[in-house]
């Protein structure tokens, strides 16, 4: 029963993960092939900033990803400086998830793995509030 709840676990974090890189995939890829459609151009959707009119510590992670999506680096940090750092993390959460699913022998060594991965988030969560600390102060 364990095992059977883990794999869906995985199954499930695996196709958020996935999905999350290839909607900025298709996005950028949009953006680059019709050149009507520019997500800078879209409103914005943050409900926080919307209340507040202050960005919140993930605006511009979306905007970020899909110009990463189409190889806009540069760009892509305009919209939010650790876009990059994001998304290379939750690509190694998705290879985590697709391992673990795929190559049962190694399934012990990707939950060591595995859990200091998720210590990263911790990590990944001080960056982004420091990160919104700048950019309140205008840097």
């Amino acid at each position: 029963m364990g095992e059977a709840v883990a794999a869906s676990s995985h199954r499930l974090l695996l196709g958020l993960c996935l999905g999350a890189l290839l909607i900025a995939v298709i996005l950028g890829g949009l953006e680059a092939l019709w050149p009507a459609f520019k997500m800078g151009d879209l409103p914005v959707a943050c409900a926080f900033r919307r209340v507040t009119g202050t960005p919140c510590p993930g605006c511009g992670l979306t905007r970020a990803w899909v110009a990463l999506g189409r190889g806009a680096v540069e760009e892509s940090l305009t919209f939010h400086r650790l876009g990059w750092i994001v998304m290379f993390y939750v690509a190694l959460q998705t290879i985590r998830h697709a391992l673990w699913l795929s190559v049962e022998r190694w399934r012990k060594a990707i939950e060591r793995a595995g859990r200091w991965l998720d210590r990263g988030l911790i990590l990944l969560a001080v960056a982004l509030f420091a990160n919104w600390g700048f950019v309140l102060a205008g840097q």
